[in-house]
């Protein structure tokens, strides 16, 4: 099916399948994936699907949606994953990633969005993967909450000893903002270092758990009202100026 001129699709219920040029994609489609081989969107820039039964949106193989430039999953109790890496890197547009209620979520590839909002996915155990937290040149906006196992946002990789004291540096973020991380400890392993030169705005709400997000000199925006000479920026003297 090539809908060459269509930019915008929202799937939701309580609608049981979306017509297009007289051709029909299922709503209800179990453990299939939503989108095969055959659909191609190439015009297509705005994604939104809601209430999908199906445990994959997407086949192994390349699909045409290289203009997409936004994603939003929402209560989609059976998806696992969201796509692969391979096609996670065909959408080069990509601009804001949005994913929430997805109780059976595993794990998430994407490639360099700007903004990236994860709620109420349960099953995530982590965000990133080292490579890919290298890779977020653009990523101006990280929202995440919600994600009851989750206690690195940057999941630990099998590495190299001499590759043991990575940095990663997210040079354009300027809002974080996490909350209701029950588990959540850091931002990523305490072997490795993060640093966020652009970082304006940062919110941490109800994360027991944490003990840093910050390492030394990661976030100079921030300056002035946090001493920067300490190892670590302690979560609760950042929650008292940006909360």
């Amino acid at each position: 099916m090539e809908c060459s001129e269509l930019k915008a699709f929202i799937l939701r219920p309580p609608a049981l399948s979306v017509e297009m040029n007289e051709q029909t994609i299922g709503f209800d489609k179990g453990p299939y994936s939503l989108f095969d081989k055959k659909v191609i969107l190439p015009n297509l820039e705005e994604l939104r699907l809601r209430g999908v039964k199906s445990r994959e949106l997407w086949e192994r193989e390349s699909i045409c949606f290289h203009n997409l430039t936004s994603i939003r999953v929402e209560d989609c109790p059976h998806l696992r994953n969201l796509f692969t890496m391979s096609i996670a890197k065909s959408l080069g547009q990509l601009q804001y990633l949005g994913l929430g209620g997805c109780g059976e979520m595993e794990s998430i590839c994407f490639h360099n969005p700007t903004s990236i909002r994860v709620e109420d996915c349960p099953h995530l155990r982590n965000l990133f993967t080292m490579s890919i937290a290298k890779s977020l040149g653009q990523l101006q906006y990280l929202g995440l909450g919600g994600c009851g196992e989750m206690e690195y946002i940057v999941g630990r990789e099998e590495e190299k000893p001499e590759e043991a004291a990575n940095k990663i540096v997210i040079p354009q973020l300027v809002t974080l903002y996490i909350h209701k991380m029950p588990k959540l400890k850091s931002f990523c392993h305490e072997k490795h270092l993060s640093e966020w030169p652009s970082l304006k705005q940062l919110s941490v709400e109800d994360c027991k758990a944490v003990k840093m997000i910050l390492g030394d000199m990661s976030c100079r925006k921030l300056g002035g009202s946090i001493p920067m000479k300490q190892p670590l920026l302690l979560v609760e003297k950042v929650c008292t100026h940006f909360l």
